[in-house]
């Protein structure tokens, strides 16, 4: 059998969606990222895509035209500050967000990573990640502090290399996609964790007989 699980925000429909993004090294685009997110702009997204030659920061704004205009021009000022090269705002729609390119690539790839570390470590996960893996596509949700990546090959010492680097940044990461052969040799969910336990418990109590979906948990459970 299955279980799914679906959750459905309700809002009002913003007036204006506007995205500002500005270009330059990782590091900077990282740093201008905390700044935005820390600050009082009231971001709607903000996420770094790292390149090999650089790098570039996308910040999201919703709401009400006039407010929105405001907030581009107070972020561009912040982004500024740290020498990024500043683009051109630019519309998108509210339902198909602004990042659909990238993840049209990210999910078109073999391997999917999710990663979830905390905020400060986001820049040093994935500098790191990269020299482990080369990935195909990244994009670092620094509001979230979550990081997807794309990877079209990965293999068994590449992944547990990567598992313990999400350990050291204070994170865990996932596959939330992955070939049947690797799924088969790797746990997916990643290095186990303590928390693993009580999953595991309820699951032997309300399935002793292990019938229900055998190794679909973490822990291969």
């Amino acid at each position: 059998g299955f279980i799914t699980e679906a959750t459905w925000k309700i809002g009002t429909r913003p007036e204006a969606c506007k995205k500002l993004s500005a270009t330059g090294s990782f590091e900077s685009c990282f740093k201008a990222a905390l700044k935005v997110v820390n600050s009082n702009l009231l971001a709607a997204s903000v996420t770094v895509s790292p390149d090999s030659d650089q790098a570039a920061v996308s910040v999201g704004f919703e709401g009400l035209a006039l407010v929105v205009d405001s907030q581009v021009e107070r972020c561009s000022a912040v982004m500024q500050e740290d020498g990024l090269t500043i683009g051109e705002s630019s519309e998108y729609p509210v339902v198909e967000g602004c990042f659909g390119d990238i993840y049209t690539t990210i999910w078109s790839s073999s391997f999917v990573l999710q990663a979830d570390v905390i905020l400060a470590k986001g820049a040093e996960f994935v500098s790191q990640m990269s020299l482990i893996a080369k990935p195909s596509e990244v994009l670092l949700d620094v509001a979230g502090g979550r990081i997807y990546a794309g990877f079209d090959t990965l293999n068994n010492d590449q992944w547990t290399k990567i598992n313990d680097l999400a350990g050291k940044c204070k994170g865990h990461g996932k596959l939330l996609r992955a070939t049947e052969s690797f799924a088969a040799d790797n746990d997916v969910y990643g290095s186990s964790r303590p928390e693993w336990r009580l999953s595991h418990l309820v699951k032997k109590a309300l399935d002793p007989q292990g019938v229900f979906a055998p190794g679909a948990l973490p822990g291969r459970v």
